[in-house]
């Protein structure tokens, strides 16, 4: 396991309002007991003959990393500023230099308990924070706790490894492969409900011709890729540790530089990749010599996020 490996213990400020967001605040407990780290968090500080605001942010000052975790409300707001904890705790990471992780909810698919939405004042203060954050910041949206897992771990062994962690990011990625091998096997049998999950897999090209002109414009578009510079080709997906296929005849796809490498890539090459796990239902008419037919066929694929 990664936290066996691990030589140094790095202090991580987790920042958001709290019970709304408890399963995502727990899965950030989950990533950082994986990785080996130490959790700071408003759950964990015990009695304190200070002040709320004053525990949290020298829990921040103290940290070398801040990840901050934005839904739907604002929070508690300090009276003396008139801004909520969640701010004050990330305005002092930025003030203080702590490299900084941010994450927001993405509204569009995550069901919301309409108490745990502010609306307002507060709603207000929350859209200009989040704004904020989306000028200074590269933001990374997340869709369900599991998402956020998988998002952070990622994000974290970067940065882990910019600060000189090689081994210890060697040994995450390891273990995040062979869970995201049993998501991918999890999403062969419930594409709905793995939808959108990233990670690495270990594929292998096939021999089969390559797809560019013959695809619907729809069908590229719903992909999220570019009509006209998207790129297909059939691949077997295999098991990191022992080759062995855990998928058969799926398909890859990739526009720009992902649809560059999947161009040029040989048949039979054997690499792991950064994919996205994708699943729709595609509409099309099919004629034939008595009139037509309306098929809604159903596609499991990957799509290319990163190459070697």
């Amino acid at each position: 396991m990664a936290t066996a490996e691990m030589r140094q213990s790095v202090p991580v400020f987790v920042s958001s309002t709290y019970k709304d967001l408890i399963p995502y605040r727990n899965a950030a407990q989950r990533v950082l007991n994986r990785l080996g780290q130490t959790i700071k968090g408003m759950e964990y500080f015990g009695a304190d003959s200070r002040k709320p605001l004053d525990v949290c942010l020298a829990e921040v000052r103290a940290s070398k990393v801040y990840v901050g975790i934005i839904g739907m409300r604002y929070g508690s707001v300090s009276e003396g500023s008139g801004k909520s904890y969640t701010q004050l705790e990330y305005e002092e990471a930025v003030r203080c230099g702590v490299p900084t992780l941010i994450y927001l909810m993405d509204m569009d698919a995550c069901p919301v308990v309409p108490k745990f939405v502010d609306t307002g004042k507060k709603g207000e203060a929350l859209a200009a924070f989040k704004a904020l954050l989306q000028e200074r910041h590269t933001v990374s949206l997340f869709t369900s706790p599991e998402d956020f897992s998988t998002k952070l771990t990622q994000d974290l062994a970067s940065l882990l490894s910019k600060q000189g962690h090689t081994e210890e990011v060697k040994t995450v990625e390891r273990d995040m492969q062979s869970e995201f091998e049993e998501t991918f096997k999890r999403f062969l049998f419930r594409p709905a409900k793995y939808h959108g999950q990233e990670g690495m897999l270990k594929i292998q090209i096939s021999d089969k011709k390559k797809r560019c002109e013959a695809m619907a414009a729809r069908f590229v578009k719903k992909l999220g890729l570019t009509p006209g510079d998207a790129v297909a080709v059939e691949v077997r997906v295999l098991d990191h540790k022992t080759d062995k296929a855990i998928g058969e005849g799926i398909s890859i796809y990739g526009d720009q530089r992902c649809g560059d490498w999947i161009e040029e890539v040989p048949a039979g090459t054997v690499v792991s990749v950064k994919v996205r796990l994708d699943y729709m239902v595609y509409s099309r008419i099919e004629k034939y010599e008595g009139g037509s037919m309306r098929l809604e066929p159903e596609y499991k694929s990957l799509v290319l996020i990163a190459v070697p």
